[in-house]
Order: C-alpha cells, then structure tokens, then sequence
C-alpha cells in the first residue's frame, strides 16, 4: 500500500509499504538545514545561496597561487550558506552533491599569461581542481578522487584592456554536512598591485559566486 499525507505544501509525507519517509523543501522552508538532516530527514534539493562583492574591490599583489576571495554582499541564501563574519566561506549545511558557479572581474597591474583561472578549496585545506586552460581541464580528473570538482564550464576572457580579465568556473563536487568550500583566484605570472571587482557599475560588472544544493549523496 502507498499513499501520500500532504499537511503543507512544504513538507510531504510519503507512504511506502511500512517505510515513512518525510521530504522537507529548503526552498520554501526556513530553518537549520544541518538539524533538520540530523533528524532522519530527506532533504530535498532546492536551496540556494548567491554572493558578490558590491560594496568595494578586493585589492591583492599579482602573483597569486590561492587567493581566497571575500565577499561582502548576499543576494540571497535559503539554506543558511553565508555568514559575513567568515566572508570567504560558503558553507555546504547537509551532506549531498552541489554545484558551484563562481565569476571573478579581475583587472592587473601587468598582466601575463600563465596558470590563470579559479580554484575551489574544501576546509580551507582541499584544493578540489586545478587550474589548467580550457582545452585539458575537461580531459583532467578532479583532485581528491571522487570528492573533487567535476568542472561543467570554464572560461578565461578579455574585455577592452589588456590587463582585465574575466575568470568563470562552473562545477559539481560532492560535501559532507557542515564542509565549506571557498573561491581562490589563481594568477601565477602576472604581477603588481590588482583588484578583484566590487563594483557593477565596472566593465564585466562585479564579481560574484552562487552555491546550490542538487541531491543527495547517492548509496552504492
């Protein structure tokens, strides 16, 4: 027998033989991810957290292996991702298998080309990608086996000057509950004092990361 108990649009109660499984929606429901997850909950995809850098750049000395970048802008967060006291972190709140967008407006001193491009870091220990360019990234296999970034797109731009570029990654990695994962820019052979973007009024426009939930962390 199997049926469904539906008391709330954002929670359902599903039916299936003698097994009761409760479904909880993140995107409608607020609360603690993490205790939620404790308590036997499936949890559903749906949550979402988007930052960015608005209120001024992040200054930095080229060159750079790991720069963590800091954000100080949330647009918007339903599963308790960001907190401006640590600005760095995007943190995972349940265990399962998320994607990450990150887009980076970086403007040098001296630009050269080398190693550039956006790294993910885990724990603030955990590189989960290299930084390679666009035609081996895909052929490489992410760091740290199958907890590493697998990338979906990666892109390394030019706007009007030569010393601007804009960095993009986009990739899926797998997390346990309460894992953080922070942005890095990586620019090895340029040099001087540069800016990380804060400003939308900026040619390419501020720049900004966005961090989402997908599914559970399958059972094999």
């Amino acid at each position: 027998m199997s049926g469904c108990l539906d008391p709330d649009p954002s929670i359902a109660l599903e039916l299936a033989g003698t097994a009761l499984t409760a479904r909880v929606n993140l995107s409608t429901t607020p609360g603690n991810a993490a205790t939620i997850a404790s308590d036997g909950l499936y949890v559903q995809g749906g949550f979402l957290c988007a930052v960015r850098r608005a209120s001024s750049n992040q200054a930095f000395t080229a060159p750079q292996s790991a720069l963590a970048v800091s954000w100080d802008t949330e647009d918007f967060d339903t599963g308790g991702c960001f907190d401006v006291a640590q600005p760095t972190r995007l943190t995972c709140p349940v265990s399962g298998v998320y994607q990450i967008t990150a887009y980076l407006n970086v403007t040098f001193t001296t630009y050269s080309a080398g190693l550039d491009g956006i790294k993910i870091r885990a724990n603030g220990a955990t590189e989960l990608n290299d930084v390679t360019d666009v035609s081996t990234i895909f052929a490489t296999p992410p760091k740290a086996g199958n907890r590493g970034l697998w990338a979906d797109a990666v892109w390394l731009g030019a706007f009007a000057s030569a010393n601007q570029k804009p960095l993009m990654l986009s990739g899926r990695f797998r997390a346990n509950a309460l894992d953080y994962v922070e942005v890095l820019l990586s620019a090895s052979a340029s040099t001087g004092a540069s800016t990380i973007s804060g400003s939308a009024a900026a040619t390419g426009g501020a720049s900004g990361a966005m961090l989402a939930f997908l599914h559970p962390t399958p059972t094999l």
